[in-house]
């Protein structure tokens, strides 16, 4: 991860600075819907709000830009991350001595290339958006003081109790995940095992018990999920 991130240091900074500037442009909004109503509107100047509303239209398409520009680097970014890390994972694991293959099932190597994909999603958008989040919420908050300070403390508060009742669930959501990937290994195991030795199989006419082994892993990846599912809602709706 932290070569990952050194390596590609440069467009993190661009990706960081463009969220920072469509930031910068949202807060430019509420000022100018203010200026419409207190000056264009009380003052009946026409002139005035189709200013405005051209200005509107400007940071509109200016954010729009940014978040063009952001998307296609994140998409570059992410894809040579995916490479990169893989690819150091086959060579570790090409590394290793025979015996280490004779112990591992071929479902835990399977599903841990395919979680390559989270670590992926977590450096080129997870982390980018809890920062883009971060200094989305400083900006607004800033703003929302300057109207109002009561309001303002009001949602500090609402947003700190928000926080930390979303930290509660981080460890369940550990232990789950590690439950998942183990029932996800399994399940991949048997699938590799079902398609590559289809001919013993037929030969011993063992096509039910595997079939009933397979769907045994499915109920445990049900009720793993259905877990998940529930912690997701407890949480969404706590927070609501």
């Amino acid at each position: 991860l932290w070569s990952c991130v050194r390596g590609y240091g440069g467009l993190f900074a661009q990706v960081a600075l463009g969220m920072s500037v469509a930031s910068l442009l949202q807060l430019i909004f509420p000022f100018l819907t203010q200026a419409i109503v207190d000056h264009g509107i009380a003052n009946q100047d026409l002139s005035f709000i189709n200013l405005i509303l051209i200005a509107q239209l400007a940071v509109f398409f200016s954010r729009t830009a940014v978040e063009f520009l952001r998307n296609r680097i994140l998409f570059h970014v992410g894809t040579r991350i995916f490479v990169s890390i893989l690819s150091d994972f086959l060579l570790k694991l090409m590394k290793l001595p025979i015996a280490f293959f004779d112990r591992q099932m071929v479902g835990d190597l399977m599903q841990r290339v395919h979680d390559h994909a989270r670590i992926q999603q977590f450096l080129t958008a997870t982390s980018l958006n809890v920062v883009f989040s971060a200094f989305t919420l400083t900006v607004f908050s800033a703003v929302l003081a300057i109207y109002n300070l009561t309001i303002f403390l009001v949602f500090a508060a609402g947003s700190a109790l928000y926080v930390a009742y979303v930290l509660l669930f981080l460890r369940p959501r550990k232990a789950l995940d590690h439950l998942r990937f183990s029932e996800m290994s399994r399940n991949q195991n048997v699938l590799v095992e079902m398609l590559t030795g289809m001919q013993e199989i037929k030969l011993h006419n063992a096509e039910v018990f595997k079939r009933w082994d397979w769907e045994r892993v499915q109920a445990k990846l049900f009720r793993v999920n259905l877990r998940g599912l529930n912690l997701d809602q407890f949480q969404e709706g706590g927070a609501m």
